[in-house]
């Protein structure tokens, strides 16, 4: 089951609907402390000692009042040896949909870990 996240946004001066959604598009970039919350975070699924190490929006796109998130999460995983310690980044997407002065995020749930055990 999807996690929902809504998010008031200030006023829009504009009416029309491209100039709308390009204040959608700064508000989000210049407010990311006010609905960063929406993103996932967890590192839990790709392993279980992963750590999140930061996360970095790349791109946030604005269509029609349908909102496209892209960002990325670093994390690092420590096994306790120098060659087999990782650190990488995990490319993630939310959407989301601007109404009546809201924007509702959808974030989608992640897999849940599997094992070696369970693979074969």
């Amino acid at each position: 089951m999807n996690r929902i996240t809504v998010v008031e946004v200030p006023d829009l001066v504009c009416t029309d609907d491209a100039e709308r959604d390009r204040e959608i598009e700064e508000w989000l970039l210049a407010n990311k402390e006010k609905w960063s919350h929406a993103l996932d975070l967890e590192t839990d699924y790709i392993d279980p000692r992963a750590a999140h190490a930061g996360d970095e929006i790349e791109d946030i796109d604005v269509v029609a009042g349908d909102i496209t998130v892209n960002y990325t999460v670093s994390y690092s995983i420590y096994y306790g040896c120098d060659d087999m310690d990782v650190n990488d980044d995990d490319q993630r997407v939310i959407g989301g949909e601007y109404s009546d002065g809201k924007i509702t995020f959808e974030t989608p749930p992640h897999p849940e870990p599997r094992y070696p055990n369970e693979e074969l």
